[in-house]
Protein backbone atom coordinates (compact mmCIF):
# COMPACT_ATOMS: atom_id res chain seq x y z
CA UNK A 1 0.00 0.00 0.00
CA UNK A 2 3.07 2.33 0.86
CA UNK A 3 4.47 1.89 -2.44
CA UNK A 4 0.97 2.54 -4.44
CA UNK A 5 0.92 6.04 -2.75
CA UNK A 6 4.45 6.50 -3.96
CA UNK A 7 4.04 5.50 -7.14
CA UNK A 8 0.59 7.86 -7.21
CA UNK A 9 2.71 10.74 -4.98
CA UNK A 10 5.39 10.59 -7.93
CA UNK A 11 2.93 10.61 -11.21
CA UNK A 12 1.20 13.91 -9.65
CA UNK A 13 4.62 15.54 -9.52
CA UNK A 14 5.37 14.06 -12.85
CA UNK A 15 2.22 15.91 -14.45
CA UNK A 16 3.35 19.51 -13.17
CA UNK A 17 6.92 19.13 -14.65
CA UNK A 18 8.07 21.20 -17.10
CA UNK A 19 8.34 18.92 -20.50
CA UNK A 20 8.95 19.03 -24.52
CA UNK A 21 5.80 19.18 -25.70
CA UNK A 22 6.91 17.39 -29.12
CA UNK A 23 9.47 15.18 -29.94
CA UNK A 24 11.74 14.50 -33.31
CA UNK A 25 10.04 13.81 -36.80
CA UNK A 26 11.48 12.73 -39.75
CA UNK A 27 9.40 13.51 -43.25
CA UNK A 28 10.72 11.82 -46.45
CA UNK A 29 8.97 12.90 -49.68
CA UNK A 30 10.02 11.64 -53.10
CA UNK A 31 10.32 14.50 -55.75
CA UNK A 32 10.11 14.25 -59.65
CA UNK A 33 10.81 17.42 -61.89
CA UNK A 34 10.09 17.43 -65.65
CA UNK A 35 12.19 20.55 -67.16
CA UNK A 36 12.15 22.24 -70.25
CA UNK A 37 16.57 22.89 -70.59
CA UNK A 38 17.46 20.05 -68.07
CA UNK A 39 15.29 17.42 -67.98
CA UNK A 40 13.71 14.60 -65.81
CA UNK A 41 15.00 14.95 -62.32
CA UNK A 42 14.35 12.44 -59.83
CA UNK A 43 14.98 12.82 -56.07
CA UNK A 44 14.09 11.84 -52.52
CA UNK A 45 13.43 14.65 -49.65
CA UNK A 46 14.19 14.71 -46.13
CA UNK A 47 13.27 16.95 -43.72
CA UNK A 48 14.12 16.83 -40.17
CA UNK A 49 12.54 18.70 -37.56
CA UNK A 50 13.92 18.97 -34.12
CA UNK A 51 12.08 21.97 -31.18
CA UNK A 52 14.50 24.24 -32.64
CA UNK A 53 15.95 23.19 -35.93
CA UNK A 54 14.84 21.78 -39.50
CA UNK A 55 17.20 20.44 -41.72
CA UNK A 56 16.47 19.51 -45.44
CA UNK A 57 18.34 17.47 -47.33
CA UNK A 58 17.32 16.69 -51.51
CA UNK A 59 19.79 14.25 -53.21
CA UNK A 60 18.70 14.76 -57.06
CA UNK A 61 19.32 12.36 -59.87
CA UNK A 62 18.90 14.21 -63.72
CA UNK A 63 17.81 11.04 -65.53
CA UNK A 64 16.52 12.85 -68.72
CA UNK A 65 18.46 10.84 -71.72
CA UNK A 66 20.06 13.90 -73.06
CA UNK A 67 21.92 15.24 -69.60
CA UNK A 68 22.82 11.13 -69.03
CA UNK A 69 24.24 11.29 -72.84
CA UNK A 70 25.94 14.59 -72.35
CA UNK A 71 27.69 13.76 -68.61
CA UNK A 72 27.76 10.07 -69.80
CA UNK A 73 25.81 8.78 -66.79
CA UNK A 74 23.64 9.75 -63.99
CA UNK A 75 24.89 13.67 -63.04
CA UNK A 76 23.81 13.83 -59.17
CA UNK A 77 23.28 16.78 -57.05
CA UNK A 78 22.81 17.32 -53.47
CA UNK A 79 20.79 20.22 -51.56
CA UNK A 80 21.20 20.60 -48.07
CA UNK A 81 20.07 23.68 -46.00
CA UNK A 82 19.53 23.58 -41.64
CA UNK A 83 17.26 26.43 -40.31
CA UNK A 84 18.98 26.86 -36.89
CA UNK A 85 16.34 28.89 -34.32
CA UNK A 86 18.98 28.75 -31.25
CA UNK A 87 21.80 30.15 -33.60
CA UNK A 88 19.32 32.98 -35.57
CA UNK A 89 20.89 31.52 -38.90
CA UNK A 90 20.38 29.55 -41.99
CA UNK A 91 22.92 27.43 -43.56
CA UNK A 92 23.18 26.20 -46.84
CA UNK A 93 25.48 23.33 -47.89
CA UNK A 94 27.28 23.95 -51.07
CA UNK A 95 28.67 20.46 -51.63
CA UNK A 96 30.70 20.93 -54.70
CA UNK A 97 32.12 24.05 -53.77
CA UNK A 98 32.78 22.67 -50.07
CA UNK A 99 31.66 25.67 -48.73
CA UNK A 100 28.83 26.42 -45.91
CA UNK A 101 26.93 29.69 -46.24
CA UNK A 102 25.67 31.24 -43.22
CA UNK A 103 23.06 33.50 -43.67
CA UNK A 104 22.16 35.37 -40.20
CA UNK A 105 18.29 35.55 -40.11
CA UNK A 106 18.80 39.38 -40.92
CA UNK A 107 20.29 38.81 -44.09
CA UNK A 108 17.30 36.33 -45.15
CA UNK A 109 16.76 38.96 -48.02
CA UNK A 110 20.45 37.53 -49.21
CA UNK A 111 19.39 34.06 -49.82
CA UNK A 112 20.13 33.14 -53.49
CA UNK A 113 17.13 30.64 -53.94
CA UNK A 114 15.02 33.38 -52.23
CA UNK A 115 16.25 36.37 -54.69
CA UNK A 116 17.26 35.12 -57.85
CA UNK A 117 14.65 36.29 -59.78
CA UNK A 118 14.23 39.59 -58.56
CA UNK A 119 18.75 39.95 -59.14
CA UNK A 120 17.75 39.37 -62.44
CA UNK A 121 15.02 41.53 -63.14
CA UNK A 122 17.54 44.45 -60.74
CA UNK A 123 20.80 43.77 -63.31
CA UNK A 124 18.15 43.89 -66.57
CA UNK A 125 16.91 47.06 -65.04
CA UNK A 126 18.05 49.69 -67.38
CA UNK A 127 17.44 47.33 -70.53
CA UNK A 128 14.15 47.00 -69.25
CA UNK A 129 12.89 50.56 -68.78
CA UNK A 130 14.52 51.34 -72.68
CA UNK A 131 12.55 48.97 -74.31
CA UNK A 132 9.88 47.03 -72.68
CA UNK A 133 7.05 47.34 -70.51
CA UNK A 134 6.58 44.75 -67.01
CA UNK A 135 2.82 44.51 -66.21
CA UNK A 136 2.94 44.13 -62.47
CA UNK A 137 2.61 40.50 -61.71
CA UNK A 138 -0.94 39.14 -60.53
CA UNK A 139 -0.85 36.21 -57.38
CA UNK A 140 -4.29 34.55 -56.52
CA UNK A 141 -5.12 32.01 -53.94
CA UNK A 142 -7.92 30.04 -53.80
CA UNK A 143 -9.11 27.45 -50.93
CA UNK A 144 -11.34 24.71 -51.97
CA UNK A 145 -14.39 23.67 -50.01
CA UNK A 146 -14.06 20.40 -50.95
CA UNK A 147 -11.69 17.86 -48.90
CA UNK A 148 -9.74 14.92 -50.86
CA UNK A 149 -8.22 11.72 -49.94
CA UNK A 150 -4.35 11.75 -51.12
CA UNK A 151 -1.60 9.27 -49.82
CA UNK A 152 -4.50 7.80 -47.56
CA UNK A 153 -4.92 11.37 -45.55
CA UNK A 154 -7.71 13.62 -45.79
CA UNK A 155 -6.83 16.94 -47.31
CA UNK A 156 -7.79 20.74 -48.12
CA UNK A 157 -6.66 21.42 -51.63
CA UNK A 158 -5.29 25.22 -52.31
CA UNK A 159 -4.26 26.74 -55.26
CA UNK A 160 -2.22 29.37 -55.85
CA UNK A 161 -1.41 30.82 -59.61
CA UNK A 162 1.20 33.77 -60.57
CA UNK A 163 0.89 35.75 -63.79
CA UNK A 164 3.25 37.44 -65.22
CA UNK A 165 3.96 39.63 -68.40
CA UNK A 166 6.75 41.29 -70.24
CA UNK A 167 6.11 43.32 -73.48
CA UNK A 168 8.45 44.03 -76.32
CA UNK A 169 7.51 47.57 -77.73
CA UNK A 170 9.96 47.03 -80.38
CA UNK A 171 9.24 43.56 -81.35
CA UNK A 172 5.62 44.30 -80.96
CA UNK A 173 5.34 40.73 -78.78
CA UNK A 174 4.37 39.95 -74.94
CA UNK A 175 5.72 37.44 -73.17
CA UNK A 176 3.74 35.73 -70.65
CA UNK A 177 4.48 33.16 -67.67
CA UNK A 178 2.03 31.43 -65.67
CA UNK A 179 3.18 29.84 -62.46
CA UNK A 180 0.38 27.50 -61.03
CA UNK A 181 0.67 25.58 -57.53
CA UNK A 182 -1.80 23.02 -56.15
CA UNK A 183 -1.31 21.88 -52.85
CA UNK A 184 -2.93 18.93 -50.40
CA UNK A 185 -1.94 19.84 -46.93
CA UNK A 186 -3.63 17.41 -43.72
CA UNK A 187 -3.77 18.07 -39.87
CA UNK A 188 -3.79 14.44 -39.52
CA UNK A 189 -0.44 13.70 -40.80
CA UNK A 190 1.65 12.02 -38.03
CA UNK A 191 4.39 15.17 -36.84
CA UNK A 192 2.50 18.39 -38.31
CA UNK A 193 2.13 19.47 -34.49
CA UNK A 194 5.63 19.33 -34.31
CA UNK A 195 6.04 20.88 -37.76
CA UNK A 196 3.37 23.49 -36.74
CA UNK A 197 5.15 24.19 -33.30
CA UNK A 198 8.42 25.01 -35.80
CA UNK A 199 6.79 27.17 -38.42
CA UNK A 200 5.10 29.09 -35.38
CA UNK A 201 8.90 29.95 -34.02
CA UNK A 202 10.63 30.41 -37.43
CA UNK A 203 7.50 33.27 -37.63
CA UNK A 204 8.29 34.79 -34.99
CA UNK A 205 11.83 35.02 -35.80
CA UNK A 206 11.06 36.51 -39.21
CA UNK A 207 7.72 37.71 -39.12
CA UNK A 208 5.69 36.64 -42.68
CA UNK A 209 9.05 36.20 -44.53
CA UNK A 210 8.63 32.94 -42.83
CA UNK A 211 5.91 32.54 -45.59
CA UNK A 212 8.42 32.35 -48.66
CA UNK A 213 9.88 28.99 -47.17
CA UNK A 214 6.60 27.23 -45.97
CA UNK A 215 4.46 25.47 -48.32
CA UNK A 216 4.36 28.56 -51.30
CA UNK A 217 8.40 28.68 -51.03
CA UNK A 218 8.60 28.06 -54.84
CA UNK A 219 5.90 30.26 -56.12
CA UNK A 220 6.65 33.06 -53.61
CA UNK A 221 10.52 33.41 -55.38
CA UNK A 222 8.41 35.14 -58.26
CA UNK A 223 6.48 37.17 -55.86
CA UNK A 224 8.29 40.72 -54.60
CA UNK A 225 4.95 42.19 -53.04
CA UNK A 226 3.61 42.42 -49.81
CA UNK A 227 2.31 39.26 -48.54
CA UNK A 228 -0.33 40.28 -45.92
CA UNK A 229 -2.72 40.82 -48.69
CA UNK A 230 -2.50 37.55 -50.65
CA UNK A 231 -2.02 34.84 -47.87
CA UNK A 232 -5.59 36.26 -46.47
CA UNK A 233 -7.61 33.12 -47.66
CA UNK A 234 -4.71 30.56 -45.73
CA UNK A 235 -5.12 32.07 -42.19
CA UNK A 236 -8.23 29.65 -41.39
CA UNK A 237 -6.74 26.29 -42.63
CA UNK A 238 -3.58 24.81 -41.68
CA UNK A 239 -1.80 20.78 -42.80
CA UNK A 240 1.43 19.63 -43.88
CA UNK A 241 1.93 19.31 -47.34
CA UNK A 242 0.87 15.81 -49.07
CA UNK A 243 1.65 16.31 -52.58
CA UNK A 244 2.21 19.53 -54.33
CA UNK A 245 2.06 19.90 -57.72
CA UNK A 246 3.81 22.75 -59.81
CA UNK A 247 3.51 23.74 -63.29
CA UNK A 248 5.49 26.93 -65.24
CA UNK A 249 3.78 27.84 -68.69
CA UNK A 250 5.31 30.15 -71.16
CA UNK A 251 3.29 32.00 -73.48
CA UNK A 252 4.67 33.86 -76.23
CA UNK A 253 2.33 36.47 -78.45
CA UNK A 254 3.91 37.76 -81.61
CA UNK A 255 2.27 40.70 -83.64
CA UNK A 256 0.09 41.73 -80.76
CA UNK A 257 -0.95 44.75 -82.76
CA UNK A 258 -2.36 42.47 -85.54
CA UNK A 259 -5.92 41.27 -85.58
CA UNK A 260 -4.69 37.62 -85.31
CA UNK A 261 -1.78 37.89 -83.41
CA UNK A 262 0.49 34.41 -83.03
CA UNK A 263 0.65 32.90 -79.82
CA UNK A 264 2.94 29.98 -78.67
CA UNK A 265 2.54 28.29 -75.41
CA UNK A 266 4.53 25.46 -73.52
CA UNK A 267 5.06 23.99 -70.64
CA UNK A 268 8.49 24.41 -69.53
CA UNK A 269 8.26 23.02 -66.02
CA UNK A 270 5.99 20.51 -64.28
CA UNK A 271 7.07 19.70 -60.38
CA UNK A 272 5.27 17.16 -58.27
CA UNK A 273 6.68 16.24 -54.44
CA UNK A 274 4.90 13.59 -52.47
CA UNK A 275 4.84 12.57 -48.59
CA UNK A 276 6.34 9.09 -48.79
CA UNK A 277 6.45 8.06 -45.00
CA UNK A 278 6.70 10.13 -41.32
CA UNK A 279 9.24 8.69 -39.11
CA UNK A 280 9.01 9.78 -35.49
CA UNK A 281 12.51 8.84 -33.80
CA UNK A 282 13.32 9.58 -30.20
CA UNK A 283 16.42 11.85 -31.45
CA UNK A 284 16.85 12.84 -35.26
CA UNK A 285 19.75 11.34 -36.21
CA UNK A 286 21.29 14.32 -38.10
CA UNK A 287 24.10 12.16 -39.96
CA UNK A 288 21.57 12.08 -42.68
CA UNK A 289 22.00 16.34 -43.51
CA UNK A 290 25.76 16.39 -42.97
CA UNK A 291 29.12 14.24 -43.96
CA UNK A 292 32.30 14.66 -42.07
CA UNK A 293 34.59 15.99 -44.67
CA UNK A 294 36.23 19.51 -44.14
CA UNK A 295 34.42 22.30 -45.37
CA UNK A 296 34.72 26.08 -45.12
CA UNK A 297 32.37 28.42 -43.41
CA UNK A 298 31.66 31.57 -44.99
CA UNK A 299 28.79 33.89 -42.68
CA UNK A 300 27.28 36.33 -45.39
CA UNK A 301 27.17 39.74 -44.31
Amino acid sequence: MKFIRSALLMLSVLVFLPVSAFGDVLFIHNYKSDDYLSGTQEAVLWKGITANAMYIDKRIEYTGSWMTRFFGEVKEQRDTTHFLLAENQIREFGWNKGVILVYPFDKIDKIEWLTEQKAFMESADEIIKARYQVAEPVLEIKVSADREKVMGYDCIRFSAELRTETKDIKKKSSSITDIRQESWISDAVPGFDQYKDFQKKLSEKLGLEAERLGNLNFILRYWDGPLDAVLGPLQDIEGYPVQTVVTVTATYIKNTDSPSPEKITKEIKTETMTLREVQMPEQLDLSQFTENIPMKTVTVE
